[in-house]
């Protein structure tokens, strides 16, 4: 099926964005605005048809942009999951570059309070959603009673309304007790929060190269003691000259 699209200063844009990222412009369009473009076989051509359906700009995006497609599928299955931020962090991360950049923010953590806040304002339309965070039975938890500097780490039960002390948790002696479904004790707190979210160590990109630069240079340096043992000279002389490369590089590497 043929179809075109009208450019607009509000599309002009998106629809060159998405014909040169998904190769659908071999002409070279500049897509200037007030001029209809036609798609035939899913490619900008120059002809001009009777036949050709016009699209809206919506339409244009569900139809072609194949990364706008892909992530709002993941934002509709996402957001489903109801994930927790510490989730939410490590789905991100898991995200093909092209398309985690799409998300608003500057780094993992800003785009994942950007997409929990605006989740949470979609369901404060409702007063029977509850958007304030309230853990399951089993969840690890921070309680205390008048000190928070005091809290301690703890498996949640539940949460008993009016209670002088509402927060019911398994006793810490007995958590290996409760987690073999055994009997066990409960303890009871006036507060609790949530556990900080633990963002991956990412390791420094420098000590990485530099830790296989090194294990390089040993390797060499094994190989040529077994050379050296064989009388193989011109073996023995290509093997130190890597690695007085390789010594050298490391050398302004560790400089940087």
């Amino acid at each position: 099926m043929n179809y075109k699209i009208r450019i607009t200063e509000e599309n002009q844009a998106i629809v060159k964005r998405i014909a040169d990222e998904n190769e659908m412009n071999p002409h070279n369009f500049h897509f200037n605005k007030y001029t209809e473009y036609e798609i035939t076989h899913g490619v900008f051509e120059f002809r001009n048809t009777l036949e050709s359906v016009e699209l809206t700009t919506e339409q244009f995006i569900e139809l072609f942009d194949k990364k706008e497609t892909e992530l709002n599928k993941w934002l509709r299955e996402t957001k489903a999951k109801n994930l927790k931020a510490n989730e939410l962090w490590n789905e991100i991360a898991r995200l093909p570059m092209d398309i985690s950049k799409l998300l608003e923010g500057d780094s993992i953590t800003n785009k994942t309070h950007y997409l929990l806040t605006e989740w949470s304002n979609l369901t404060e339309e409702s007063p029977k959603v509850e958007t304030e965070w309230q853990p399951k039975r089993g969840d690890a938890v921070l309680v205390w009673d008048d000190s928070e500097d005091l809290a301690l780490e703890s498996i949640f039960l539940c949460n008993v309304e009016k209670a002088k002390l509402p927060i019911f948790t398994v006793t810490r002696s007995d958590e290996k007790e409760f987690l073999n479904n055994d009997i066990f004790s409960i303890s009871c707190y006036k507060h609790m929060k949530s556990l900080p979210i633990k963002q991956p160590k990412e390791t420094d990109f420098k000590t990485k190269v530099i830790e296989l630069i090194e294990k390089n240079i040993n390797d060499k340096q094994e190989k040529l003691k077994f050379v050296i043992d064989k009388n193989n000279l011109i073996y023995e002389a290509v093997l130190e000259s890597i690695v007085e490369i390789q010594k050298n590089l490391l050398k302004q590497i560790k400089q940087l």
